[in-house]
């Protein structure tokens, strides 16, 4: 998308005379075209492009509190999945905060709600579930599952989601439960 400078605009014409927009739909693509002077800025990049971002000569990085959060949705419509047993073992099964601080750097926190622990009106519940592997097997066998084996989806053009899959797959196996990833 190129956009070009308005001089009728009513605040005065921009200091640009035009801006180019290029959706690359691969972050390790973008942090390179960053590195090379491709391009001059890289819009929301996810948290594990921070490393080699920090260390790229002139390139200053803004971090901003932003309302969101990342999590694992449940397709719960067939068994096991619709057993809150089972639900339960693979919460045990994720260590969060390991996730933080390998995956983000320490940056972020874990989340216990939809609302941020920085905002005002976070109701300060501890997190659910985290790194309890041997518990998270026990579940599973009072829940009369033998094996249990699951698909992961995610998204491929997010490196922080490509590594937390990874994290996930790793962390679940040492529960017993097998996952295969899909980007």
């Amino acid at each position: 998308i190129s956009l070009k400078q308005n001089p009728n605009f009513f605040l005065g014409p921009p200091h640009l005379r035009s801006v180019e927009i290029r959706v690359v739909p691969d972050e390790n693509t973008s942090v390179s075209m960053l590195r090379t002077g491709e391009i001059d800025f890289m819009y929301q990049p996810s948290i594990v492009t921070y490393p080699p971002i920090r260390d790229i000569p002139g390139v200053h990085v803004v971090w901003d509190q932003m309302n969101g959060w990342a999590g694992v949705q449940v397709n719960m419509s067939h068994p096991p999945l619709n057993d809150p047993r089972v639900r339960a073992a693979i919460a045990l099964a994720i260590d969060k905060t390991k996730i933080v601080q390998t995956v983000t750097y320490g940056k972020e926190s874990v989340a216990t709600g939809d609302i941020p622990d920085w905002n005002w009106a976070a109701r300060g519940l501890p997190p659910y579930g985290g790194a309890d592997a041997a518990k998270a097997k026990s579940i599973l066998q009072q829940a009369g599952v033998r094996k249990l084996s699951l698909l992961l989806i995610a998204d491929a053009a997010n490196a922080t989601h490509h590594r937390v899959a990874v994290e996930l797959q790793s962390m679940l196996q040492g529960a017993g439960i097998e996952t295969e990833i899909k980007y």
